[in-house]
């Protein structure tokens, strides 16, 4: 799959989807990340097939056992995208305040820098 070229450093999602390959708790990922409905990252990682060897390939197929979360994932995002809800609102003050009242407030102030910084706000 063709990507558009971008300044974005998936390293961090590598990193992390790797470990999950290591420790066994994944055979194989892929992952598509859209921008404007066109494609800027597209991975691959694992195995179709472990005791084969055969790699994971675009067209694999993936046994998903709750496929509401994908759904509501992607709209969620769509959403979000269109401007109809403010993430960050959502997860430092609706969803969980009781949580947060557990950390600083520097800290607060830090994640929310994070958050803000990756969505591009």
């Amino acid at each position: 799959m063709d990507t558009r070229p971008g300044s974005y450093d998936f390293a961090p999602m590598d990193e992390a989807v790797q470990k999950y390959l290591d420790d066994d708790f994944l055979a194989m990922a892929s992952s598509l990340i859209l921008k404007g409905g066109e494609p800027v990252d597209f991975r691959l990682w694992g195995h179709q097939d472990r005791e084969a060897g055969i790699p994971v390939a675009a067209d694999s197929i993936y046994r998903i056992y709750s496929n509401t979360k994908i759904v509501t994932s992607v709209a969620a995002m769509t959403l979000w995208e269109q401007g109809r809800f403010d993430i960050a609102a959502i997860l430092f003050t609706q969803r969980m305040p009781g949580f947060w009242h557990a950390f600083s407030h520097e800290y607060k102030r830090q994640v929310y820098a994070a958050v803000m910084q990756k969505v591009g706000k």
